[in-house]
């Protein structure tokens, strides 16, 4: 008879990445406050018109979903981050904000340089739901899906040196993403 061996099988927990900013400033899907705190939220577009320039700010965007002009990330060419201090806009619970473009607006449109887009489901979108125009972005874990009406790519890009990280793209467009 041949003796049994005893197999240990030893885990590891792997702690959750440290790149993570934390908040500087909030918004949520109906923002009227100043930003500066969790309770006093103001909208995505409050927070582009005064940190549009301002190295290293982290917009923590609360749960919910987010139609409108003034609720969805649509940066300027003026957007400017740094290599080591990029804005940040980012989902205070990944998976559970989405940008919805309600089939008329491009919901993620991103201009200007040295941005991070994170965490966030974007949908219905005008042309592309989420676009690259600008340059030296990251765009990680996004979820594209379902086009609007007319839309021709989930996620598309024409800018330079930018980075998508842990996407899944699927539903309704004339193509899954196109670069170029």
């Amino acid at each position: 008879a041949q003796a049994l061996t005893q197999l240990t099988v030893t885990y590891t927990i792997v702690p959750p990445p440290t790149d993570v900013p934390a908040c500087t400033r909030w918004a949520s899907n109906n923002g009227s406050g100043n930003g500066l705190t969790f309770d006093t939220p103001y909208t995505i577009g409050a927070f582009l018109a005064a940190h549009s320039q301002s190295p290293g700010a982290v917009l923590c965007l609360k749960d919910g979903m987010y139609t409108g002009g003034n609720n969805l990330v649509r940066t300027a060419t003026s957007f400017a981050g740094t290599s080591s201090n990029p804005i940040w806009i980012r989902a205070l619970n990944e998976g559970k904000v989405v940008l919805d473009g309600q089939d008329s607006i491009r919901p993620a449109d991103l201009q200007g340089s040295w941005g991070v887009l994170s965490g966030v489901d974007i949908k219905r979108g005008d042309n592309a739901n989420l676009k690259f125009r600008g340059s030296n972005w990251l765009a990680r874990k996004i979820v594209s899906y379902n086009g609007g009406t007319g839309n021709t790519h989930l996620i598309a890009g024409q800018g330079t040196n930018n980075t998508a990280e842990d996407i899944a793209v699927f539903g309704t467009a004339e193509k899954v993403s196109a670069f170029g």
